[in-house]
């Protein structure tokens, strides 16, 4: 589900306006949490279709209780690596070298697989 275009419009100016500032700052993630049923994933999806409209780049993994796929934090890091090496080729040759040199990096703390695949890369590219 996606928002209806006249609701929680303010919500959507104030990420929009993040996700621009975000853009010449450090701060790249966006974590959205509530309670169930308050429109997380709507207002998500509505984001990221924003962001495909404006050309955007842009990764996203939706949590999801009750699917096995979605319901831990093993695969995030993962799953934005390869949406962002396809919406931003030039990291790739940045990022696979990283993880051939350490096989084992999908292992390491969340902490440690964001700085090494996301934010050095795109540290790295800027």
């Amino acid at each position: 589900p996606k928002c209806h275009p006249n609701t929680r419009k303010a919500v959507l100016v104030e990420i929009m306006n993040w996700i621009i500032l975000t853009l010449t700052r450090v701060q790249w993630v966006l974590w959205l949490n509530g309670a169930a049923g308050a429109g997380k994933s709507a207002i998500a999806r509505s984001i990221v279709d924003l962001c495909i409209q404006r050309n955007i780049p842009i990764a996203r993994f939706f949590f999801f209780r009750t699917d096995s796929t979605r319901n831990t934090i093993k695969p995030l890091v993962a799953t934005l690596i390869h949406q962002l090496i396809r919406s931003m080729p030039d990291l790739e040759p940045i990022i696979i070298p990283r993880i051939k040199s350490d096989p084992l990096i999908f292992t390491k703390s969340l902490k440690t697989q964001f700085e090494f695949l996301i934010f050095g890369p795109l540290r790295e590219l800027k």
